[in-house]
């Protein structure tokens, strides 16, 4: 079993079965002999073949299940895409996980028109990554985890209100704060090593860092009572897919086997879900931090609505447009290279550190975008660059990632349920037990055929399917498997997702 963890939502899938069809022709040597017309088979394989396609169609219509709504030759059978990078563009069937986000502070739009009613008006913001459909009812387009998000930030940021001096004191102290939805933990932390390793040498040197001088490193994480109220959201939309890939009659009987070729589907659409989500969030902020200098243009507040540099381009131009000649000519070369560096920074690769515009040294009017390394990234977008770097690289540890932050062993490490039994696996380890089945599944053939040579004599080897730490990403190990759907006449290329993006600019061409 293979499983990958994101935000309320949970993605488990069995790697493979090999051996299958080999135990089954098998089984067939030990079975009478049954004479059918060749007619009613091929009849038989019609019906099987017409009874997945209805399925298929109706699975990929639950509102849980990521993408369009297609059938098994890949062509859309309604308008609408509910994940437009993590959204569904309005259409009637709206996911429970469908989040319209931002990266980056804004505007709580729904509370400041209540408060605009009022004599005092009080704006508030809204923090990174709550979104502000949750401040409107459910008929009014929210999904279940817009409002229970953004219900868990106005609760908590009206207890902040009451905060003393004395709670202030005690977070100090402790390096523990709690703000919004988010538990915000500092760490001082020796500046990296490689750094370190530059200026050893140069002890005498007054500006250079030592032992005594560190550095405060923030890691925001949902705070336990957010966590757990998403991760029942993420439970309750997985349960609605296994009860999609059941056969009607059984849907709501837990003890019914869902159609694993069904699971596959999901799986892969929600991983690539989750990887375009990681992947527009990152260049969101990442381009919105790097080019938030300006005293005139706005920077690029990139989003679902207006997700390209081009959007952001006409907005300014419009501002430009309002101003006399000499103003326009004042601010178009200041246009121009954030309008440049919107563009350069949309092409930069997902595991580039923390890339931003430095003046050159020996001419300090020309900058350059470049990686400044991991000593200052913003804590957001690391945590989003880690994750997508562990993605592209199943099984690769956590410690190997070039990072500011010191993650523990626990970070990597999700919860697998198997019958009464739940473990806390990593991804290696996920990886190391499969491979190990199938060294399982290979002496079993040995077995087999060494014990009745005569009627089973196969020569395959099942450890040719071993995938070693780091050399596939997710998305490669959680696709469709070509040999089930074809069993009923289906291509499956027809219905795999758009090529991995690697950078913010291929995400948008792959969903547009």
């Amino acid at each position: 079993m293979l499983l990958f963890k994101g935000e309320g939502v949970t993605v488990v899938i069995r790697l493979s079965h090999i051996g299958v069809f080999h135990l089954l022709a098998l089984l067939g040597l030990y079975l009478p002999t049954v004479h059918a017309d060749l007619m009613d088979a091929e009849k038989a394989e019609e019906i099987a073949k017409k009874a997945f396609a209805e399925k298929y169609l109706d699975f990929t219509g639950d509102k849980n299940v990521m993408g369009k709504i297609t059938s098994v030759d890949g062509k859309v059978k309604l308008t609408g895409n509910k994940t437009r990078f993590n959204g569904d563009d309005g259409v009637s069937y709206k996911s429970d996980l469908t989040y319209h986000d931002f990266s980056f502070t804004t505007d709580d739009q729904a509370n400041n028109q209540q408060q605009g009613n009022q004599a005092k008006k009080t704006p508030r913001s809204l923090q990174p990554f709550v979104s502000e459909h949750g401040g409107i009812s459910e008929g009014g387009g929210s999904s279940i985890l817009e409002r229970t998000v953004y219900q868990e930030f106005d609760k908590f940021s009206k207890q902040e209100e009451n905060d003393d001096a004395k709670k202030r004191k005690e977070e100090e102290k402790t390096g523990i704060k709690y703000r919004g939805i988010f538990k915000i933990t500092t760490k001082e932390i020796f500046e990296d090593p490689k750094a370190k390793a530059n200026n050893q040498g140069n002890s005498q040197n007054p500006n250079s860092k030592n032992d005594k001088e560190k550095d405060k490193v923030e890691r925001l994480e949902l705070r336990e009572e957010t966590a757990k109220a998403v991760k029942k959201i993420g439970d309750d939309s997985a349960e609605t897919i296994f009860q999609a890939a059941r056969d009607k009659e059984n849907r709501d009987d837990p003890n019914a086997l869902p159609n694993e070729l069904l699971l596959y589907d999901a799986a892969a659409k929600a991983t690539n879900s989750m990887w375009n989500a990681g992947m527009a969030n990152l260049y969101q902020r990442r381009i919105f931090k790097g080019l938030n200098d300006s005293s005139f243009f706005d920077p690029p507040k990139l989003s679902e609505e207006s997700p390209d540099c081009s959007t952001w381009e006409k907005q300014q131009q419009e501002k430009l447009a309002k101003l006399n000649q000499q103003e326009r000519q004042d601010r178009q070369k200041e246009f121009e290279l954030m309008k440049k560096g919107c563009e350069q920074m949309s092409k930069m690769p997902f595991n580039a550190v923390d890339p931003r515009y430095e003046a050159q040294p020996d001419n300090p009017k020309v900058e350059v975008l470049k990686e400044r390394g991991p000593e200052k990234e913003d804590p957001f977008a690391r945590d989003l660059r880690v994750r997508l770097e562990l993605m592209s690289q199943a099984g690769k540890d956590i410690s190997e990632i070039q990072t500011n932050w010191k993650y523990e062993d626990q970070d990597q490490r999700v919860e697998l349920k198997n019958n009464n039994e739940t473990v806390n696996q990593t991804l290696a380890e996920q990886l190391e037990s499969y491979n190990k089945q199938l060294e399982d599944a290979k002496a079993a053939y040995e077995e087999v055929a060494q014990e009745a040579p005569s009627v089973f004599n196969s020569k395959e080897d099942p450890t040719k399917y071993k995938i070693e730490p780091g050399t596939r990403s997710v998305m490669e190990i959680n696709q469709r498997p070509a040999q089930g759907y074809n069993d009923f006449g289906v291509d499956a290329s027809k219905l795999a997702e758009p090529s991995t993006a690697r950078n913010y600019e291929e995400l948008i061409k792959n969903v547009k």
